[in-house]
């Protein structure tokens, strides 16, 4: 085998572990690109699942505070009262301020439950984006390292 003969299949080895070495970029891509739309669809799925839950603590706390000013009134029409005095007034005012408080602390827990949701979905989009590979630089890098060690 001469020298020329020994470069070309040098140069073909090359060739082919830079095409090699290309294909792996896109195939490692491609499962990136997938697994951030399987992140995307967990994180609506979590969304609509987040909103829900708020939804129904919201409608909790909405019959809570209805049982509590009903209570209001049947222990003040129990004690010869009647809804317009001011001690039941004040007391179903109160615990009208209290259901509008405990309303307000949910909605900022809903939230502060979907930002963390979409931080979390940022976070891992950022790292996944951070393993792609540029198939065209992955191919001239193994195809200089195989060239150098045909050497």
């Amino acid at each position: 085998m001469s020298i020329l003969e020994g470069s070309e299949a040098a140069v073909g080895l090359t060739g082919l572990a830079g095409g090699a070495s290309f294909l792996q970029a896109q195939e490692r891509n491609a499962a990136i690109s997938q697994s951030m739309q399987s992140a995307a669809q967990a994180t609506n799925v979590k969304a609509g699942q987040i909103a829900q839950q708020g939804a129904n603590a919201k409608q909790q706390q909405a019959e809570r505070a209805r049982q509590v000013r009903g209570r209001i009134r049947v222990a003040s029409a129990a004690a010869g009262g009647t809804a317009t005095q001011g001690s039941t007034r004040a007391l179903d005012s109160s615990a009208g301020l209290t259901a509008g408080q405990n309303v307000a602390n949910l909605e900022r827990n809903t939230a502060n439950a979907q930002l963390a949701n979409r931080s979390q979905f940022a976070a891992q989009v950022a790292s996944l984006q951070g393993q792609t590979v540029d198939p065209f630089l992955s191919a001239v890098q193994t195809g200089i390292q195989t060239g150098i060690s045909l050497l």
